[in-house]
């Protein structure tokens, strides 16, 4: 997929005596801070960290003018990997994150996807496993940025980000690609929409912005759990998944993540 690649700039002036100077922005602001704190109180997340979680349930998927809702199974152990299989005509499509390394396979080819498509996939029908908890990172930067209406709900609107050590090209695609923008309910301290960018599997130059939103939350093994999901790019709807089951620390195993060692 194309995607544009989001662009932070900072403004510095440089008045005369008289003026009064624009102070920098906070690099880990008090009240973002105490906003996911909240949301981590709310939602169990920081209490309760699962070890694994699979999930089932229907994706809608669309394509132009139609769409098809197909069965799905997901399962993510930790952050980094995480796998989707997709039930449709043509039989299973598996989809499969492990570390910095990814891969699709169906019943008719099976291929790894580059380092910069891989790097910032996240585990999103999991939001605990989708980044949002690298605030507590002290070396993260964490903006808050006014209330917005997402959703017909009053949202804090909060920046997340993460350096990596390193300056290599794969340091470097870590840290674009910690790059997150959460929205959280004023109301109920629940995350109800992040923002992020994809890669293309065609160009590494080229990115898109993704939104997912999040609804129907329910407790789920002592933490909440949005059970409806719908994700958007390039101004048209991607997906809408409906689950109908999550399960917590099942002892998924790690072979469940073992991605290809041929590619056709």
């Amino acid at each position: 997929m194309k995607m544009l690649a989001g662009f932070t700039a900072l403004l510095f002036c440089f008045p005369n005596l008289a003026a009064q100077q624009v102070a920098a922005p906070t690099p880990r602001d008090p009240q973002a801070l105490a906003v996911l704190s909240q949301m981590l109180s709310v939602t169990g997340w920081g209490s309760v960290q699962p070890q694994d979680v699979v999930a089932t349930g229907i994706v809608t998927r669309f394509h132009g003018d139609s769409q098809d809702a197909v069965a799905i199974k997901l399962e993510s152990l930790g952050p980094r990997m995480y796998r989707s299989d997709v039930q449709d005509q043509t039989g299973t499509i598996t989809t499969t994150l492990n570390g910095d390394g990814a891969s699709v396979v169906s019943s008719s080819s099976s291929r790894l996807l580059p380092s910069y498509v891989a790097i910032p996939m996240r585990s999103t029908a999991f939001p605990f496993f989708a980044g949002f908890l690298s605030f507590t990172d002290p070396s993260s930067t964490v903006t808050y940025d006014g209330i917005e209406t997402i959703a017909g709900q009053a949202s804090y609107r909060i920046d997340l980000a993460f350096q990596p050590a390193g300056s290599d090209s794969v340091s470097l695609m870590r840290a674009k690609a910690s790059q997150i923008t959460i929205w959280i309910s004023v109301a109920t301290a629940l995350p109800v929409q992040i923002e992020y960018s994809r890669t293309s599997n065609e160009n590494p130059n080229s990115s898109r912005r993704i939104t997912q939103t999040f609804s129907d939350y329910r407790t789920v093994g002592g933490i909440q759990m949005p059970f409806h999901q719908e994700e958007f790019g390039g101004g048209r709807t991607i997906f809408t998944l409906q689950l109908s089951a999550v399960n917590l620390n099942t002892g998924v195993a790690s072979t469940d993540f073992a991605l290809p060692t041929i590619q056709d």
